[in-house]
């Protein structure tokens, strides 16, 4: 049988703001993985995955769609990772139903008001290889979502898709650096030309470990 476990993005605080600039200069590569209590790394077989896009929760072509299909396309994009995100439409989801879906949800029992997404993650036993069989991810629907430079009041989805299709990866949260992956919100940051949401460095050491190609190629 499947385990079964839960990674939260909470809204950022003060202390949480402090540490990362207290830290963020001292530390290089501080990338972590999914932590599961077995002795190798938690990842996907094969090196790739399909994602389920919900077309109730995110209508096709809508800004949703293209902002999830985008982030998905810059962890494919990662120089010397062999991993890959496939795409394919579905419905609101229902964890576990061994499907990995992307959908909107208000469930009481996943969210408060300080979490903004969840991914939920399904893996073989540490003897069986520490495999994912499946992962969801629940995006907060009571939060006020932007595709753009958020007010006080809103959440970019752009990044927060990022950091937990990260988590889809077997990223685990890190703190030490900066990183798309940190565990609060907006810590990854706007980044790059045009000022693109992207995995920034330590993110992509991550997947390059995890995921090698063939190649020695770097960005």
């Amino acid at each position: 049988m499947p385990s079964h476990c839960t990674t939260r993005l909470a809204i950022c605080g003060a202390i949480g703001l402090v540490g990362l600039i207290m830290l963020s200069s001292t530390v290089i590569h501080a990338w972590v993985p999914a932590k599961t209590g077995c002795p190798q790394p938690l990842l996907w077989e094969n090196s790739q995955t399909t994602m389920l896009i919900s077309t109730e929760s995110f209508p096709h072509n809508s800004w949703w769609d293209v902002a999830l299909r985008a982030a998905m396309g810059q962890w494919n994009d990662v120089a010397g990772s062999e991993f890959n995100f496939l795409m394919d439409r579905g419905t609101d989801g229902d964890y576990p139903n061994g499907s990995n879906e992307i959908y909107l949800s208000d469930s009481p029992s996943i969210f408060d008001d300080d979490v903004l997404a969840v991914t939920r993650k399904a893996r073989t036993t540490c003897s069986d290889g520490n495999i994912i069989v499946e992962t969801d991810i629940l995006f907060n629907k009571d939060k006020e979502w932007t595709r753009n430079w958020p007010t006080t009041d809103e959440v970019n989805f752009r990044v927060v898709a990022l950091h937990e299709l990260g988590h889809v990866l077997g990223l685990g949260h890190e703190d030490r650096a900066m990183a798309t992956m940190n565990t609060f919100y907006p810590h990854g940051g706007p980044v790059g030309h045009h000022i693109q949401w992207t995995p920034l460095a330590d993110d992509r050491l991550g997947v390059r470990h995890l995921y090698p190609d063939s190649t020695t190629e770097r960005d």
